[in-house]
């Protein structure tokens, strides 16, 4: 099997649009400051401070250094990943069963929640939440709840601890599916969601009236970042929008981000775009094309991107007899892997095909 590398939320009532905002919240840019070095005479034991010594030798003192973890505000600079190593090997087996349109998040527990659309017949259209323990490497789902706001789970986390999400304002009519653009929901504990006022983000002249996949993050100035198809007729390609407000207005900033309006529109540009900030302050981007998983990088909070150039295809699925790859999600494990659940199409005359049969799979990285 040839595996290449491939990196990988909307209200209930359009959840086929896919939304993705829990994906983005698990890890920032850490900053870097220097430590004074001193003698552990200096800096005794017990005293609060996770000093020079103690740091070098984790066994010193570990109840000065218990909280010196890779996401405090006092660390060294995160080590840059070698994204272009990075090889999705695709997982034994099918996670859920008819089903499309993931969403993933790890807990506090270390159990993994994955959103999902059923494509059953007895509940077609209907979002629920499975869940896998780490004993099971996070593969073996049981549904927990049924019936689910989507936009919730996927709700993204902003700098000051409180979480919004993020729903098409389907409002408007005309080419389908019609949107004014993103309404919100906030909520100050992460659980109970509040309908917000008004508007977020109004769509451009350029953008026709529709709107589809979107994504929010979090740049290295704490500005929250929009990238979302749009013109869904024509080009259907990537464009940007930045709040500095905390996500409450968003300001349009670029059209045509992949630069892929070259390529015609329609099925020829990059779509269901997800991304995830990498803790070294990259921005990691997964995108669909004709049914195979590409990915792109960013230096600079997600304004230009580089696309790698291998990619995951159905054929390395082998025997599942997968036809196309769609709606990619990507999550970093516990244990420091990245892993992709994405909608592998195996029947069917395509995604959009009611009669197509369609499963969540998984790939992930090696450590």
């Amino acid at each position: 099997m040839n595996h290449k590398m491939a990196f990988l939320g909307l209200f209930t009532s359009v959840v086929m649009l896919g939304v993705g905002c829990g994906s983005t919240e698990s890890s920032t840019t850490n900053s870097s400051t220097s430590t004074k070095s001193v003698s552990s005479s200096e800096n005794p034991c017990g005293d609060g401070v996770c000093d020079a010594a103690e740091q070098a030798d984790d066994a010193l003192c570990p109840a000065d250094c218990a909280d010196n973890t890779d996401n405090d505000e006092g660390d060294s600079q995160e080590e840059v990943l070698d994204t272009s190593g990075f090889v999705f090997v695709p997982d034994e087996g099918i996670r859920v069963e008819d089903a499309s349109n993931s969403g993933v998040k790890m807990n506090a527990d270390g159990s993994l929640s994955l959103v999902f659309q059923s494509r059953s017949d007895a509940s077609r259209g209907r979002n629920d939440v499975a869940v896998a323990q780490a004993a099971s490497d996070w593969l073996a789902f049981a549904r927990t709840d049924e019936g689910v706001n989507p936009a919730q789970f996927r709700a993204l986390k902003l700098p000051d601890g409180t979480c919004r999400a993020y729903g098409l304002d389907a409002t408007k009519s005309g080419v389908m599916p019609g949107s004014n653009g993103l309404k919100s929901q906030s909520s100050e504990d992460c659980v109970t969601y509040t309908e917000d006022a008004g508007t977020r983000y109004t769509l451009t002249d350029s953008d026709n009236g529709s709107m589809g996949v979107y994504d929010l993050f979090i740049d290295s100035n704490e500005n929250v970042v929009l990238l979302y198809l749009a013109d869904l007729k024509g080009l259907n390609n990537l464009r940007r929008a930045v709040s500095t407000d905390g996500g409450w207005t968003f300001i349009w900033q670029a059209d045509d981000v992949l630069g892929d309006a070259v390529l015609g529109g329609g099925g020829q540009s990059y779509v269901d775009n997800k991304v995830i900030v990498l803790k070294d302050g990259r921005e990691f981007m997964v995108a669909m094309r004709q049914g195979k998983i590409y990915t792109f990088i960013s230096e600079d909070d997600g304004v230009t991107w580089t696309k790698n150039s291998d990619e995951l295809t159905p054929d390395e699925f082998g025997a599942a007899g997968v036809k196309g790859l769609y709606d990619p999600q990507i999550v970093q494990l516990s244990d420091g892997r990245f892993r992709i659940y994405v909608t592998g199409e195996t029947g069917g005359t395509g995604a959009d095909d009611p009669n197509a049969t369609q499963h969540i799979y998984s790939a992930t990285t090696t450590l």
